[in-house]
């Protein structure tokens, strides 16, 4: 999660006052609840937190200064499954938790990762 975040300092800062973003951390947390996968368990919320976009190789197209809500979210979360070049598909392990960011301004969604970092 930190390469995701700027310092935790900054995100306290924000947290004061996300009255200044159009989502809110509620929102947040339910934006990120609806979109995880259809075969999730979803059980617990982590963890909902504001903070901004510092890892240029992870999202390439974003600048930096992009204030997002980080959602973490625990349960049980299916792998992703691919064809492989014989053409069996090949599924990775479940996870137990997935990072959510969203913007925080309009709650779109920017990047999920499973397990969460």
């Amino acid at each position: 999660m930190a390469r995701l975040v700027a310092a935790s300092a900054m995100c306290v800062v924000l947290a004061g006052c996300w009255w200044e973003f159009g989502v809110s951390q509620q929102q947040a947390i339910e934006l990120a609840l609806r979109g995880a996968p259809e075969d999730a368990q979803v059980m617990t919320v982590e963890r909902a937190e504001l903070g901004m976009i510092v890892d240029a190789n992870l999202l390439p197209n974003e600048p930096r200064d992009r204030v997002v809500w980080l959602v973490g979210l625990t349960g049980t979360f299916g792998g992703e499954c691919v064809v492989d070049a014989r053409g069996d598909s090949v599924c990775a392990m479940a996870a137990e938790s997935q990072l959510v960011v969203l913007d925080a301004q309009t709650g779109e969604l920017l990047y999920t990762e499973s397990p969460a970092p």
